[in-house]
Formats: structure tokens, sequence, C-alpha cells
């Protein structure tokens, strides 16, 4: 399963389930917690003619873009939810991977739920990427503590760690995961 909420903004998520071998899609699921024509039409109603609003907004339910209401965190649990348990009934599938971005939340909720019974084990894995842009985030706020502090990292001049310096470790720490380089 991958999340695309990073492509969209924040009131919204693409979840979508992803053969591993091909990269088809399988299935996907839109998660929406804002409606422009509610925000805009609907509050410039209710301020206007709150009497004509009531009727507007009955009709207005049945096309609302608005299909849940909470955090981004828990809309993507809620979109993993949705995804897994149809994959049975709509594909005759089970999906055993979660590609993670780091956030485990989704991860533990389908483990809790135990969607597919007690003999099928989901594995977390996480996305390549995003493991590399951990630690060049983490390199960069070491960096930005360090010379609040006064101390400069690798010395001053060459061997020195720089933003640039920084980005080249990420790429070359994406290349060395991408390559295997030992493991499982």
């Amino acid at each position: 399963m991958a999340d695309h909420g990073a492509l969209v903004p924040h009131w919204n998520r693409v979840c979508c389930s992803l053969d591993v071998l091909t990269g088809i899609c399988l299935d996907a699921h839109v998660m929406c917690n804002y409606c422009h024509v509610c925000q805009t039409t609907g509050n410039k109603l209710l301020q206007e003619k709150p009497l004509e609003y009531a009727a507007w907004l009955v009709k207005q339910l049945d096309i609302c873009d608005k299909n849940f209401a909470g955090s981004s965190g828990i809309m993507e649990v809620e979109a993993a939810r949705v995804l897994w348990g149809r994959s049975v009934s709509q594909h005759n599938l089970r999906y055993t991977v979660i590609l993670s971005d780091g956030d485990t939340k989704t991860f533990q909720e389908l483990s809790k739920i135990k969607l597919y019974g007690d003999q099928v084990t989901i594995k977390k894995e996480e996305y390549i990427n995003h493991v590399s842009k951990r630690l060049g985030t983490a390199l960069r706020n070491l960096v930005t503590d360090c010379r609040k502090k006064g101390i400069t990292l690798g010395g001053r001049g060459y061997g020195q760690l720089t933003l640039n310096t920084i980005k080249k470790l990420t790429i070359y720490y994406n290349r060395a995961i991408r390559g295997g380089g030992g493991g499982e």
C-alpha cells in the first residue's frame, strides 16, 4: 500500500494498493476532510439565507467531497482499513506487506484488527527514499544544532559537513540500500 498524501493538500489522502512485481494499481481509495462547495457556498448561504441552508445541505450531502473527519494521520489508517478490508471480496487477494514512510500507526492498526485471521502476518517495509530523507534531515538538524553551539563538524574547509556533503551522503546511502549490500 502506498500513501500519496504528500502530493495533495493535507485535507486529502489518496491511498492505493500496488502489485509489487508489476507496479499496477490494484485498488485506490480517496479520503477527504474538506469540501470546497460546502465551505464557500454553504457558509455564504448559512450567513445570508439561513432558512434555505437546511434544504441545500440535505441535497449537498449526497455529492459532498468530504468523506472523513479527523487528522491526516488517522485518515491514512482509515484508508488502509478500507483497502485491506475489501481486498478479498473485490480482488480475491490478501495484502501481506505494507510499504511505510516511517509512521507505524497504520501498520499497528492492521496488525491489531487481523483482517485475514491469525494465520496471516502483515510485514512492514520502509520506503527507501523516506529512510534516506530522514538521514538527510537528521544531519541537517545536527549541523544547525552544532552551529548554534559554535561547533563545526569535520573542521573548516575541506571535509566540513556542508549541505552539499549531506545531499551526497543521502544519495550514497539510498544507493547502498537499493544495492542490497548484505542484510537478510
